[in-house]
């Protein structure tokens, strides 16, 4: 990376030219590949200005700021330029991948909905067990397993029916009514 400095009213020292190379060469991984970068350093009355301006491939950053050190002022800017790249860094990357998910869902002709709303693939889904629960579902009737649904801390209730003894499951449906799950023999 070519590095120029600046000094206004404050000669440069190699001591400060070592330290802004080293923090530029860190950050100059961050840019992947940063070419070019202009430190300028600034003594105001009893201020230290550093400013510094970082030029990339596709980014110019550039940060400024003032303390009565001039190491401070430096560090500080360094530390502001260092924030930028990996902002700029994660909004590429995530761009990225944002940008080709657009990009197949057009090519296939769904909207992003329809594509937000589709399943995984078999493959592609990693199936997890969070928790094994073993129930003896009570028996009770229709009504006292809708009542009990209102008061239970689950989505569901599963329950077996008083008069025919089989297994059944009702739950709330997202327009508000209940729905019943039973199985077919």
């Amino acid at each position: 990376m070519k590095i120029e400095y600046t000094g206004r009213h404050i000669a440069v020292s190699p001591a400060l030219r070592r330290h802004a190379a080293e923090r530029l060469a860190k950050i100059a991984r961050h840019m992947n590949g940063a070419s070019e970068a202009h430190v300028i350093l600034a003594v105001e009355k009893r201020q230290h200005i550093a400013e510094v301006v970082v030029v990339g491939k596709r980014e110019k950053l550039s940060s400024e700021a003032s303390t009565e050190d001039m190491y401070a002022s430096l560090n500080r800017a360094l530390d502001k330029i260092e924030r930028q790249a990996k902002k700029h860094r994660e909004k590429l990357v995530l761009g990225k991948r944002r940008q080709s998910s657009k990009g197949a869902s057009r090519r296939r002709g769904e909207g992003e909905e329809e594509q937000a709303l589709m399943p995984l693939p078999a493959e592609t889904r990693e199936i997890t067990l969070i928790e094994v629960e073993s129930v003896a579902p009570p028996q009770m009737t229709m009504e006292k397993a809708a009542l009990a649904l209102e008061s239970s801390v689950r989505p569901f209730v599963l329950f077996r029916e008083k008069a025919t003894a089989s297994l059944r499951l009702i739950y709330r449906r997202a327009d508000g009514r209940l729905a019943l799950i039973e199985p077919t023999d």
